[in-house]
């Protein structure tokens, strides 16, 4: 589309694909950009000037980019506007949203927008938030009724008001095809343990009230629990304790499974209860039309908790999760920048499939969005990761991955990471053997040149073994974040290990509810070292040798450790390398074979 959105609001596909407005299936390529969020500040080691943001839409939408990411915070920005209001939204973070998305949809590029996450939330003494200012936001937004005002009055002001950039309200904006809940939080993960205080009060007296629901009283559902000891303080004022998040990531105990099952089942509901509550209050009450995503994040188990997360997903109509790749990096400023005599470690999934971002389950008839990804730097092997995506994503029927980050207006220049210290930067894509590979890449995705997959695994998960954390037919890896994870713990899970084999044949789907039955294809071998085949004959990966051919009438390529592999005579082309380490993809730009 010349201008995205043009043929109106994007939609989804029986098979949990997106369509345009116009019915023309549409999958994204896209990116997380910074740039134009806020003023431009001059720093020694940075940029002379400020990036174009026009020119950087430009040039994201000719490398192949059709969607980016806006990863904001609309909360009062309490550094420069101490006495604001919680109510009050972030307005330069607001025009900075206003400005990106119609200088995208001039270039044919929409727009995913994250307006909140907990992490950087701060609250002023005043805002009579129970618990006081001191405390992180970690999961308060789900049952927090001050907190939910105040997100709710944010949303109100971002979206009701006509951009003046476009003259458009962003409700009434096809351009912007997806709105996230929040980002990277959930009450089935480790910082559930942090709600302390009032805030913990408050969620154990709504825990309370679940029981009373659920079983008719409290007393009952205590009795229930059996020998399982309560608190007697906690029950005479109204709340029901909540265990430590460890207790659910173990094999279910006989003795507690009542008093677990009752307790994942609450964290669940109040999750799913939020979600559903956002999408009636953004589409009855702000009439907005854009899809939503209720959330991108993990759990403390991915093989406990995970099917339960993505459940609470389903009050919204997409889903998402978070993966990065990457390896060790040790150093004073490892978060965020690399540095002289920092040590790192080199990983590649061509090596080890189980690295493979895109090894995700997806709920059957819902698109699944990875929202935050790369091969993070410093790593050798980035430059199988857009090779990678592009087959895989493919096969799974992944509806798009958004590359993270950039601050750049076109390719990121090597110097320094804040514009201070003598540096390279840490979360971006904009190098040559990353954003240099787009084009190609971005085309053979965006036009199918490769064929979605036959599903190998089709499971119906009844609520009750959600509740009861049973364990799924397969189970993903644990979604990898190297600010949080130690290095390989993406790879460390000895049961997804040896099934992983089935997301490099075809997608594996999950259905909650009954009414649907068990669909298991599991690929002849699960060796990982030995070649394995995509159930479309297309794509193979041998990670004994090192390397992925794509072969297909409009795309062929290889990327591989040419060193113990260096030639590969697919259907038309043959590639062929004395480098140790590569990728290469010859694509129809004609359409034709």
């Amino acid at each position: 589309e010349k201008q995205a959105g043009e043929s109106g609001f994007v939609r989804v596909a029986a098979d949990g694909g997106f369509v345009r407005g116009d019915g023309t299936p549409i999958r994204f390529w896209a990116v997380n950009t910074e740039v134009g969020r806020a003023p431009f500040v001059r720093k020694p080691l940075g940029p002379a000037a400020a990036p174009d943001l026009a020119r950087h839409a430009r040039f994201l939408a000719k490398r192949g980019v059709n969607m980016v990411r806006l990863h904001r915070q609309l909360s009062p920005d309490l550094t420069t506007t101490p006495h604001a209001a919680i109510t009050d939204i972030n307005l330069a973070e607001r025009d900075g949203i206003w400005r990106s998305v119609a200088a995208m949809r001039a270039e044919g590029i929409y727009t995913t927008l994250s307006p909140y996450w907990a992490g950087p939330m701060k609250f002023a003494p005043g805002w009579g938030i129970a618990g006081g200012a001191a405390q992180p936001a970690w999961g308060m937004l789900f049952f927090d009724s001050t907190l939910q005002h105040a997100y709710k009055a944010w949303l109100r002001q971002l979206l009701v008001p006509k951009n003046p950039y476009t003259g458009i309200a962003l409700a009434q904006d096809p351009s912007l095809a997806i709105i996230q809940i929040q980002n990277e939080d959930s009450l089935l993960f480790w910082t559930l343990d942090a709600i302390k205080g009032a805030q913990r009060d408050a969620l154990e007296a709504r825990f309370a009230d679940f029981l009373r629901r659920e079983h008719g009283s409290l007393a009952h559902a205590v009795a229930r629990w059996g020998s399982d000891r309560v608190d007697a303080q906690t029950l005479a004022a109204g709340r029901a304790p909540l265990v430590p998040i460890w207790e659910l990531t173990q094999t279910p105990n006989p003795r507690r499974a009542i008093r677990h099952a009752d307790q994942t089942e609450f964290l669940a509901r109040t999750m799913f209860e939020f979600n559903r509550d956002i999408v009636r209050y953004l589409r009855d009450e702000l009439g907005v039309k854009t899809f939503v995503n209720a959330g991108n994040w993990k759990t403390a188990s991915a093989a406990r908790l995970n099917d339960a997360e993505r459940w609470s997903y389903t009050a919204a109509e997409v889903d998402a999760v978070n993966v990065y790749t990457a390896g060790a990096h040790k150093g004073r400023y490892e978060g965020w920048a690399i540095v002289e005599g920092d040590t790192f470690t080199n990983v590649s999934a061509l090596r080890d499939s189980r690295l493979l971002p895109l090894a995700i389950k997806q709920t059957a008839g819902r698109p699944m969005l990875v929202t935050e990804g790369n091969w993070v730097m410093p790593n050798a092997y980035a430059a199988e990761g857009p090779f990678l995506v592009a087959a895989y994503s493919s096969l799974l029927g992944s509806a798009g991955y958004y590359w993270f980050s950039t601050g750049d207006e076109g390719f990121a220049a090597p110097g320094s990471a804040n514009g201070y210290l003598p540096s390279q930067g840490k979360w971006l894509f904009g190098t040559p053997e990353l954003l240099g590979s787009f084009p190609a890449a971005a085309l053979a995705y965006r036009r199918g040149y490769l064929a979605r997959g036959e599903p190998v695994v089709h499971e119906p998960r009844a609520m009750g073994d959600l509740w009861a954390r049973s364990t799924p037919a397969i189970v993903e890896n644990t979604s990898f974040d190297p600010n949080r994870d130690a290095a390989g713990a993406a790879a460390a899970d000895a049961h997804s290990a040896a099934e992983a084999a089935a997301f490099l044949t075809g997608p594996v789907q999950q259905k909650f509810g009954s009414g649907s039955a068990h669909r298991i294809a599991l690929p002849a071998t699960r060796d990982l070292q030995a070649p394995i085949r995509s159930n479309t004959g297309q794509i193979v990966l041998d990670a004994a040798r090192g390397f992925c051919t794509v072969d297909a009438p409009r795309v062929q390529g290889v990327a591989a450790h040419f060193g113990s592999a260096p030639s590969h005579t697919l259907s038309a082309v043959k590639f062929e390398s004395s480098n140790a380490y590569g990728a290469a993809l010859a694509v129809s730009m004609d359409g034709l074979p």
